[in-house]
């Protein structure tokens, strides 16, 4: 479950952002190795997990969110989260989405 926080937000790069902040967890996995990444950003990861256009159960239970950022060139972010829906695991591009997204048409 998420947590609707207060609305105003100072992102990485020093600006403030009127959109709704959703509070979220992450593994100590995240936070050293996948936030190493430069291309990857935090605020995108959890913009995923506030809309994302399909959710998927792992058969281990992880639960895979996709979504599309600006930000990240219009492309695919995959986010794994633990089964609370709220506690980040990984997160990568995923270049495979948008074809199998058209071709199963998978739900939000």
């Amino acid at each position: 479950m998420l947590l609707l926080l207060t609305p105003l937000r100072l992102s990485d790069d020093g600006h403030t952002s009127l959109a709704p902040l959703y509070f979220v967890k992450t593994t100590p996995y995240f936070e050293r190795r996948v936030l190493d990444r430069p291309y990857l950003r935090r605020e995108w990861c959890e913009r995923v997990l506030q809309n994302p256009l399909a959710t998927e159960v792992q058969p281990n239970g992880l639960i895979r969110f996709w979504g599309i950022s600006p930000e990240f060139g219009g492309r695919a972010l995959r986010v794994v989260t633990l089964e609370d829906r709220g506690t980040i695991v990984n997160a990568f591009p995923d270049r495979n989405f948008l074809k199998r997204y058209q071709r199963e048409n998978l739900q939000p």
